[in-house]
């Protein structure tokens, strides 16, 4: 069976009492107060594009859907820790919660968290997961909204320091820019818009192309090109370009890896195997966090 290509997010959430008994705070039908007490990740990606770490100012949203209606709250990284926005009120009956990475101000619609590959931004976001004041503890998983390239160049008939100016993916197949339904993960492209997904060499830890190199990208995700040449890639290497079409029938699956081994030889590029993997390495790491502002 195929698995999803997930990093994993755990967020325990601790609830605060509103009375001063701290041993009451069972009781039902009494409202808590919910926020972020700690943070983890199963992802520590070397892909050099995909987010592996959170850096000082990285915010998450969290939608949050009770019988009192619906809210957004942001949870921002400071000072080597998270912090919520505002508290959370839970009561006994259930509370839906999506998280989506980045936080957006304007993105407060679960049906249509946009995500766009100009930017090469990981966008990620999570099923739904149901809390209440008896079972507090939320455990999220978080899944690459986009789809991830990966070129590893095998034997190369070119000059030993070879320099990769660009590599890119375009084509009229291509959307860039799309929208995820978070309640059914239903994906559905928002505009017309169909702009290249590039990395640049300098972008790069270094642009020199060797056996063995691999360089990623991202994209939003493919639903099958319908002919050869819908979607071209692209490269300039020591100022010689490259291109290859891609076959008909494609399909570039959200949060899966897709791997195409590159061949050069004179002037001539090819493909000689492509694979899906999961988007996933292995790794842990926990940050503590404070309550909220």
């Amino acid at each position: 069976m195929e698995k999803k290509s997930v990093f994993s997010m755990i967020v325990i959430l601790s609830l605060f009492c509103a009375c001063s008994d701290s041993d009451n705070w069972v009781n039902q039908g009494q409202e808590k107060l919910l926020s972020v007490a700690e943070v983890g990740f199963s992802l520590k990606s070397s892909d050099g594009t995909s987010k592996s770490v959170f850096e000082e100012g990285d915010e998450i949203g969290l939608h949050i859907y009770d019988s009192q209606g619906s809210g957004y709250r942001r949870m921002t990284y400071k000072n080597n820790s998270w912090v919520l926005q505002n508290p959370v009120s839970l009561f006994e009956s259930d509370t839906d919660i999506y998280a989506t990475y980045p936080y957006i101000t304007d993105n407060t619609d679960p049906f249509h968290f946009v995500i766009e590959h100009t930017s090469q931004t990981d966008y990620l976001y999570s099923d739904r997961h149901r809390v209440n004041s008896i079972n507090p503890v939320l455990s999220l998983t978080m899944m690459h909204a986009l789809s991830l390239i990966e070129f590893e160049f095998e034997g190369m008939d070119i000059y030993q320091d070879a320099y990769l100016d660009f590599i890119s993916i375009d084509g009229w197949g291509l959307y860039s820019k799309a929208q995820v339904d978070l309640l059914s993960g239903k994906l559905e492209y928002t505009s017309d818009l169909r702009e290249p997904a590039i990395r640049y060499g300098w972008q790069m830890d270094s642009p020199v192309i060797y056996p063995g190199k691999r360089v990623n990208m991202m994209v939003v995700p493919v639903k099958a090109t319908a002919y050869e040449g819908e979607i071209f890639v692209n490269l300039l290497i020591d100022g010689n370009k490259y291109h290859w079409p891609v076959p008909a029938g494609t399909k570039w699956k959200s949060g899966k890896k897709h791997v195409y081994k590159v061949l050069i030889q004179e002037r001539l590029l090819e493909i000689i195997d492509v694979r899906i993997e999961d988007w996933i390495d292995q790794g842990t790491d926990r940050i503590s966090l404070p309550w909220y502002e």
